[in-house]
């Protein structure tokens, strides 16, 4: 994509089209820095729909972050026209400042830590579009509000399963996603959660490790005592 020439600032109202997506990039000069990326759709002068590339750079990025896809939003920006690897002219948005003017009803935001039960299991299966899709299923064990052990099944999917594929049983982690209610073949109530992102707190090898360190602490503690 090349850059032609940079437009004048315009504010424009439309519907969030896709959930925010934040990326690292480098710039020309090889600096590092994140960029936050969405479109936005609406009416044009022809009653038309159009789509709208937009991008938000450092602390503007805060401004969109929590932007859901069907959000109706105003933004401030300026318009940049550029042109496509197909040679085709086009024009983004390079945000400035964002009101949401109607959101859409969010769902169960949920958190909490835990540590793997199982290995990760990687499925296909198919959308009723016809789109395939893999599915990484895995369960965590945590402690709830009584202090209880509970048990809870996590299901990640497309770009998010690829990333915690890699998980392992007893991986202590933390989880961050949407709760989805259904029921099971036995016709019982469950909860699931839809995982949109997920950190590593400590693998399973280095809460090995670290026992092996206190044991050989100990160890030295009373060979300290004997002499």
């Amino acid at each position: 994509m090349t850059e032609n020439k940079d437009m004048e600032k315009i504010t424009q109202d439309g519907y969030v089209a896709e959930d925010i997506k934040i990326e690292a990039a480098v710039s020309k000069e090889g600096k590092p820095f994140s960029v936050a990326n969405f479109s936005i759709v609406f009416n044009n002068e022809s009653e038309k729909k159009e789509y709208r590339p937009v991008s938000a750079y450092g602390e503007n990025i805060d401004k969109v972050k929590t932007l859901k896809k069907g959000d109706l939003i105003r933004i401030v920006g300026t318009e940049h026209e550029y042109t496509k690897k197909s040679g085709e002219k086009a024009t983004s948005i390079s945000l400035l400042d964002c009101e949401v003017l109607k959101a859409v009803k969010r769902q169960n935001m949920v958190s909490m830590k835990g540590n793997l039960t199982n290995d990760i299991e990687l499925i296909d299966i198919t959308t009723n579009e016809g789109e395939k899709v893999k599915v990484a299923n895995f369960s965590i064990v945590y402690k709830n509000e009584n202090g209880e052990k509970a048990y809870q099944a996590v299901s990640a999917y497309g770009k998010n399963a690829s990333k915690v594929a890699d998980l392992k049983k007893g991986d202590f982690i933390h989880v961050q996603g949407t709760e989805k209610h259904y029921k099971n073949k036995e016709g019982k109530d469950r909860t699931s959660i839809h995982l949109y992102s997920y950190k590593m707190l400590k693998s399973k090898e280095d809460r090995q490790k670290n026992k092996e360190v206190g044991r050989e602490d100990k160890k030295s503690k009373d060979n300290e005592r004997e002499i």
